[in-house]
């Protein structure tokens, strides 16, 4: 049970950060939603609540039609650990909502959130019972010599107890 619950918790990690990477970028762009089309890549750490960390990378690729968000997101940690997730979200008035997956450990559920200036937060839920929140805080590109690509800090922080990860940090930037 211990050992589902920490497949659970890890895949919806790389999942929520997923989806306020997504929601970030469509809360800070002023005009249509085509500058997240894309593909984008990071890396962070995934912080364990024995005080222990693992490294992890992201890739990112998005499609944009109107106010309609797909991701695929390939994540990886150094301890062995993938995820392959989507999502499918609506970004209306500040305000998102959708769906998300998770192929490789059978998972789905719904997002809900607000957009605020440069921040978002996000809740990520499967099935109603609440399983994090996703705080992500994104700089925009600049037109400097030499110019700086769009970036993003993406906080995720686990609402639901029994296993071993307590949070995850990414960095993440368009390519």
């Amino acid at each position: 049970m211990a050992n589902v619950m920490n497949r659970t918790a890890r895949a919806a990690w790389f999942t929520g950060a997923a989806i306020g990477f997504l929601v970030a970028m469509s809360s800070a762009q002023a005009g249509p939603l085509d500058e997240l089309a894309g593909k984008w890549s990071g890396d962070g750490k995934a912080n364990l609540t024995d005080g222990t960390s693992e490294n992890i990378k992201c890739n990112a690729t998005y499609t944009v039609s109107g106010n309609s968000l797909k991701l695929r997101l390939v994540c990886a940690s150094s301890g062995g650990y993938k995820i392959d997730a989507n999502s499918d979200m609506k970004v209306i008035d500040g305000f998102l909502s959708g769906r998300w997956t998770e192929s490789s450990k059978n998972l789905a559920g719904e997002v809900s959130g607000s957009a605020r200036g440069n921040t978002i937060d996000a809740k990520l839920e499967s099935g109603g019972t609440p399983l994090m929140m996703v705080k992500v805080v994104t700089t925009a590109a600049t037109q400097t010599t030499p110019p700086v690509p769009a970036s993003q800090s993406v906080n995720v922080k686990l609402q639901q107890g029994g296993h071993s990860l307590k949070d995850v940090r990414i960095s993440l930037t368009k390519a």
